[in-house]
Parts: C-alpha cells; sequence; structure tokens
C-alpha cells in the first residue's frame, strides 16, 4: 500500500488533487489530506474511505507542513510514504511505476 499525504493551505485545486489521485492509482492507497489551519465545507469533503482528514490549528500564522506530515506518517499503514503537493497531477498507475522503480521506499 502507498500512503499519499497531501499538505494544503486553502489550496484552489486540492480537490482536483485528491480526485486526479484517487482516479490514476492503480494498487491499494490511503491519502492524508492535510488542512493546516483551516477547514473545509461539508459539502467539499471527498467521501472516499481512502481519504482521511488531518486538521492542525493556525499556529501563530506559521504554516504547519512539517507537522501535517508527520502527524499522517505516525498514522499511516503504506509501506511506501508518499508526499505531494496539492495542486499536482498524477499519471495513470503512478503508484505501481513508483514502487517498481524502487522510488518509493
Amino acid at each position: 500500500m502507498v500512503s499519499i499525504i497531501i499538505p494544503s493551505r486553502q489550496e484552489r485545486f486540492l480537490n482536483n488533487t485528491v480526485n486526479d489521485v484517487l482516479s490514476n492509482a492503480t494498487g491499494e492507497i490511503e491519502v492524508f489530506v492535510g488542512l493546516d489551519g483551516y477547514d473545509l465545507p461539508y459539502e467539499e469533503l471527498i467521501k472516499d474511505p481512502r481519504v482521511y482528514y488531518v486538521r492542525l490549528p493556525m499556529y501563530k500564522g506559521w504554516m504547519n507542513k512539517r507537522a501535517i506530515i508527520n502527524q499522517s506518517v505516525a498514522i499511516a499503514k503504506g509501506k511506501y510514504v508518499m508526499a505531494l503537493d496539492a495542486h499536482c497531477m498524477v499519471g495513470k498507475g503512478f503508484d505501481e511505476i513508483l514502487k517498481r522503480m524502487g522510488l518509493l521506499e
């Protein structure tokens, strides 16, 4: 399994990125969406059993990207962990390709 961590600070394309990951993964994945200092409205949450939301409160105006990644890794079940920006796209089978190439270890 690949655990994918996507930290976000009110990223405009966050849901596009999560949906792209979900539709292009060909193996078993789990996706941790890190919300840095904000919440998404309920109707914007992606309701997929592979998606988990990690919320951190705003801390003195500083970004908590590292804290989101660390918290997500602590609960991730995947053998492989991948961090991805919240404004990215991936190709079909990206997870299996990276595992085969040995890039996710």
